[in-house]
Formats: C-alpha cells, structure tokens, sequence
C-alpha cells in the first residue's frame, strides 16, 4: 500500500492489452486515490487521450494490438504534447529505451514492473522533481 501519495487529482491512463498486467497495475495504484481509465489497444489509447483532457498521465504498453504503443505516442504527442507517456515493455536492452524515447514517451520502465519503480517514476512526473528527491513508503 502506497503510504505518503494522494493522487485523487490526478488522471492515468493504462494502455495495457494483457488483462492480468493491468489488474496488477491497477492493485499497486488503487491506494493512491488516482483516477484510472484502462484501454486495451494503441488506438483506443490515442482515442482517449484526445477526448479526455483529465489525463496526466499515459503508461504505455509497447506492444499493443491495432497500433502499438510507440505509434499511439507518436499520435498522441502530436496532438497533446503536455500528456506525460511512460512506456511499459519487457524488452530491456538500450535500445529499446531509446526507441521509447525518441518516439515521444517522456520516460521508461521495464516489465515485470516493479511497484516502488512505478511510484517513484509517477511521482516524478507529477511533482516535476527529480527521480532522487522522492521518497516511497509503503506500508504492509
């Protein structure tokens, strides 16, 4: 349980296709009072960011089904270059990251998604400070 956040202003939108990643996703943020929204593919992703302008934050899956993440970045960015976009994948080498990033996502993070790395890149965003300056606690 996340012990120090509250995040009942704030908006994240999961595009996630595997259902099980998303309800894991969705155990590790529910104490934090964020707002979830959950699409399964990159359109629908692209859609919603578009329509919803409640959304602070994207956590991108890559590979996604109709478009796949970095595309749905690429749309999304080029419309709402606000939205903060965190690439969710479980390809890790250098390049992936890279390939995230010079599509548009604002940072990255490697599957199986550790909870106490999620919160601390989700932090970031939302408070503007660095990664090193925020502290998670989480309570058992």
């Amino acid at each position: 349980m996340i012990a120090n956040f509250d995040w009942k202003d704030k908006t994240i939108l999961i595009a996630e296709d595997d259902y099980y990643s998303f309800m894991y996703l969705k155990e590790i943020l529910h104490h934090s009072g964020i707002k979830m929204i959950h699409v399964e593919n990159g359109l629908r992703a692209f859609s919603e960011c578009i329509k919803n302008n409640q959304i602070d934050i994207v956590l991108m899956d890559v590979k996604m089904p109709v478009i796949n993440g970095l595309e749905s970045t690429r749309l999304i960015k080029k419309y709402k270059p606000a939205i903060k976009i965190i690439a969710q994948t479980a390809f890790a080498m250098y390049d992936d990251m890279s390939k995230c990033i010079n599509a548009g996502c604002d940072d990255y993070i490697t599957k199986p998604i550790k909870p106490e790395e999620l919160i601390l890149k989700l932090e970031k965003h939302f408070s503007g400070k660095a990664s090193e300056q925020v502290e998670v606690k989480f309570l058992n």
